[in-house]
């Protein structure tokens, strides 16, 4: 008789543990023809099967996709303090080397009231290894300011991108960020006049200008009339801005569809961005813009968010003018945030590919390229208005302007004397 061989036990890694589970929920598979493609026993699936919740939390907490077992370790509370020290120095640009990492980590540990622990090298190495999905998903590109750049002009030509996205194409480096937006400010007020009709919407686009995400739009619950449907891409915020947990929604559901593309992307964001919960994005690499004066401003605010905003303005003010029956506050008024959401969209839709390539190429991406430059002052401006007036007009939000003098248009007159009450 055939001398039967014992199967020696071999732990599957993290990875290998999500894999036994993402085979698991094809209708014909089961434990044992799953335990056999991949060389486990039957009864090592069975146990990644009872423990399917606690593996799957593991995961979406990105721990180490090698690690294969949990062994308790002493002083997680440090650990953890001193990733979140790590990132914060990362982004500040700050150079971490090893040394630095364990004088935080023991001065950590005394604010903590840990006196027993004492940073060596293994403990290091186990810090690295623990947390490594880190060091390689979020990175920090620097763009060198104006002056940087004039100074070594004169030595060497200037650098056209950061090195880090070179091995992406124009298509696939994304730039998204948070734009506020006036929506019913009418000309001839100041951006003060209207602080509750403020939203915030999430513009995304790619360097070439050939894709632009959906928008997402974000304000308060009072924006929405009584029995008003709220728009698909309307996200309720009671501070009226991104939170880091419809962020990492945002970034769930992208990366989930880039996965279906087989694609992989750049997403390039300020600092000032919210920082999304603890994610696994394996088709979006994070790269943060320090968020300091002597940097380059990201590239939407070059040229896309000015452009997108006067787009919205003049679609506004056509909807106003079209109104009949009420002066031209009474008609803002009666705007909804559908209709808003809706006119938003169309704007989005007008941005072109021309002015999006020109904020990046201001932003020092794609320098080569020859599309020509588009710029809000090259907007015709509706009836009534000048072109500086409808920059004005078109750049509220921004604080520059928000007080500066300019000519109401016809049919915009407060003839009743509406209050801020009445945007409602």
């Amino acid at each position: 008789l055939e001398k039967k061989v014992r199967k020696i036990r071999r732990d599957p890694t993290l990875a290998e543990k999500v894999k036994i589970l993402e085979m698991l929920q094809h209708p014909n598979a089961s434990q044992s023809s799953v335990a056999r493609a991949l060389g486990l026993s039957q009864s090592t699936v069975s146990r990644v099967v009872k423990k399917q919740q606690e593996i799957l939390e593991r995961w979406n907490q990105n721990e180490n996709p090698s690690r294969k077992r949990i062994r308790p370790y002493k002083n997680a509370r440090v650990d953890e303090a001193l990733l979140h020290w790590f990132l914060a120095a990362r982004v500040a640009n700050c150079p971490v080397p090893g040394s630095v990492l364990m004088r935080r980590a023991q001065t950590i540990a005394m604010e903590m009231g840990v006196r027993d622990f004492k940073p060596s090298n293994g403990w290091l190495w186990r810090w690295k290894e623990r947390y490594r999905f880190f060091f390689r998903q979020i990175q920090t590109v620097i763009i060198k300011s104006e002056s940087e750049e004039a100074e070594e002009e004169e030595d060497e030509e200037e650098e056209e991108a950061p090195n880090c996205l070179q091995d992406y194409s124009p298509s696939n480096i994304f730039n998204a960020g948070e734009a506020a937006l006036l929506f019913r400010a009418v000309p001839g007020r100041t951006g003060k006049d209207w602080p509750r009709e403020r939203v915030s919407v999430v513009l995304c686009c790619n360097v070439s200008g050939t894709e632009k995400r959906r928008l997402l739009v974000l304000g308060r619950e009072e924006l929405l009339r009584s029995g008003e449907v709220s728009p698909v891409q309307f996200r309720i915020s009671e501070a009226g801005t991104l939170t880091p947990q419809v962020f990492a929604e945002w970034l769930a559901e992208w990366d989930r569809q880039l996965a279906k593309e087989g694609r992989r992307v750049a997403l390039i964001l300020r600092f000032r961005s919210p920082q999304p919960p603890r994610l696994r994005l394996p088709n979006i690499s994070l790269y943060l813009l320090p968020d300091t004066k002597s940097c380059f401003s990201d590239p939407l605010d070059q040229g896309v968010t000015p452009t997108f905003r006067a787009l919205y303005r003049r679609h506004f003010l056509n909807r106003v003018c079209r109104a009949t029956g009420s002066g031209g506050l009474h008609a803002a008024a009666q705007v909804s945030l559908t209709e808003a959401v809706r006119m938003m969209e169309e704007a989005w839709r007008e941005v072109g590919e021309s002015a999006i390539a020109g904020s990046f190429r201001r932003a020092g991406f794609q320098s080569n390229c020859d599309t020509p430059i588009t710029t809000v002052l090259e907007l015709t401006p509706p009836a009534g208005l000048t072109a500086e007036e409808f920059q004005c007009y078109a750049s509220l939000e921004d604080s520059d302007h928000s007080d500066r003098p300019y000519q109401q248009v016809s049919g915009m007159e407060d003839s009743e004397g509406v209050t801020e009450d009445d945007i409602q």
